[in-house]
């Protein structure tokens, strides 16, 4: 079993490979850190245009899934809203 604790870090998928915030995540990944600390994507799937009930409910159920002890979300556009508020709603 893994006791370590789990980090999900907000990235939008489209760049999941290009990008400060992708390339950070993967820094993260493949960092001596990787043995202290389970990180896991957050991914924000589509573009939200507008208030996106459906990309909210998909980020909430990846919380939910993975259980972190700390969601790290960056951004103050829209992309950083949905992961606020994914993260911040009771799950």
């Amino acid at each position: 079993m893994n006791n370590k604790p789990k980090i999900m870090q907000h990235c939008v998928e489209a760049y999941l490979n290009i990008g400060g915030p992708a390339t950070e995540y993967l820094l993260l990944m493949n960092s001596p850190l990787n043995d202290k600390f389970q990180f896991d994507p957050l991914l924000q799937r589509e573009a939200p245009h507008g208030i996106n009930l459906a990309l909210l409910r998909d980020m909430i159920a990846q919380i939910k899934k993975v259980k972190p002890d700390v969601v790290h979300v960056r951004g103050l556009h829209s992309e950083g809203f949905y992961g606020f508020l994914a993260a911040r709603l009771p799950v």
